[in-house]
């Protein structure tokens, strides 16, 4: 049996519905809806994966905290009692120093805001030399999300096709789930080689699509 597939591939949607929460991220998900107002700390780190969902938690909680994403760690563009989001490359962070990413706490502290912190690693764990910068860092609180379970991967599978503009059955999606490997990274990886084959093929979705596209993971790997 094939599927049709809708023929237009859309941006990620970063909207409250389209955020499933499970036990892998469940913590991550309070912290956003409630922080700072019920935990005043002036900074927060959500980490994981790639694909995790990190961005999209950041969205929700800059729709709600009225927050800016910030394009580099520099305290000139701190305001006082403003919300800031920071969802940078660890390298990037550090382009200009360890000093300069100290100056940048420190502004945040003094003008009393807020930054919440999006990476692939947590705050704690990042390698500074600098001791008054490492020790302000390993005092942020860190809230990791976890590899997917079942109920968040088939989720991520269904919101990852629907970005693309593709319509896929749930027989397919659970398919997927209990062959493909279990990582956010992966799974987006994955949706990009079937959403690119389906449309250089000019076929329609169907399980030997999804098939093909396996083993040439497992090619790959």
């Amino acid at each position: 049996m094939s599927y049709s597939m809708l023929p237009l591939a859309w941006a990620p949607l970063f909207d409250d519905a389209s955020f499933y929460v499970s036990k892998s991220n469940e913590e991550a998900f309070r912290w956003i809806q409630t922080w700072p107002l019920k935990a005043p700390l002036y900074h927060l780190c959500i980490w994981g994966p790639t694909g995790s969902g990190k961005t999209h938690l950041g969205s929700l909680w800059a729709r709600r905290c009225h927050g800016v994403w910030l394009p580099s760690v520099d305290a000139q563009f701190i305001h006082p009692g403003q919300h800031y989001i920071l969802d940078l490359p660890f390298s990037h962070i550090l382009q200009n120093g360890s000093e300069n990413l100290l100056h940048f706490l420190e502004a945040v502290r003094e003008q009393k805001c807020y930054c919440l912190w999006l990476s692939e690693t947590a705050t704690s764990q990042w390698p500074i030399i600098c001791s008054s910068t490492s020790s302000r860092l390993t005092s942020i609180p860190c809230i990791e999300i976890q590899q997917p379970d079942d109920t968040l991967l088939k989720n991520v599978f269904r919101k990852a096709f629907f970005d693309r503009g593709m319509d896929v059955p749930e027989p397919l999606i659970l398919f997927l789930v209990q062959r493909a490997e279990r990582s956010f990274h992966a799974i987006r990886r994955l949706v990009e080689r079937i959403h690119l084959y389906t449309l250089q093929k000019q076929c329609p979705i169907s399980m030997a699509v999804m098939k093909k596209n396996l083993l040439s993971e497992d090619k790959i790997e």
